[in-house]
């Protein structure tokens, strides 16, 4: 099952994996060191924020909290299922449904759409 995920991250999924990269990159010349597990590169960056994923990279604040990190790797199989579709059904509306519930300040109800409910019940399973 692991080679299959890396494989369609690295080949399907290849616009996140690679989005996911450059912003690696430009943490690691920051100075900032992954953590590899499950086929995916974990930073923990800063405190007192949520988390990001994009392909096989995974960004979260300090210490991050099991649930976030099995939720951030459920978007790392959305990835692997919806490949080069992921951008525009899970990536892009996820950034905007974030950045709209922040601006209102809306603190409940972040699972209650489907691509973060799949997000959190694919990385229960497979994390």
């Amino acid at each position: 099952m692991k080679k299959l995920f890396t494989v369609l991250n690295y080949t399907w999924g290849i616009v996140n994996t690679i989005l996911g990269l450059f912003v690696a990159l430009a943490l690691v010349i920051a100075g900032k060191r992954p953590k590899i597990k499950n086929g995916c590169f974990f930073f923990e960056v800063g405190n007192g924020w949520g988390a990001f994923s994009l392909g096989t990279t995974i960004v979260t604040g300090e210490r991050p909290r099991d649930f976030i990190l099995h939720h951030e790797y459920g978007h790392a199989v959305q990835n692997a299922i919806f490949g080069v579709f992921t951008l525009f059904i899970v990536t892009l509306p996820s950034l905007i449904r974030a950045g709209y519930r922040k601006a209102l300040c809306i603190y409940d109800g972040y699972y209650d759409i489907w691509f973060e409910a799949q997000a959190s019940s694919l990385g229960e399973k497979y994390y």
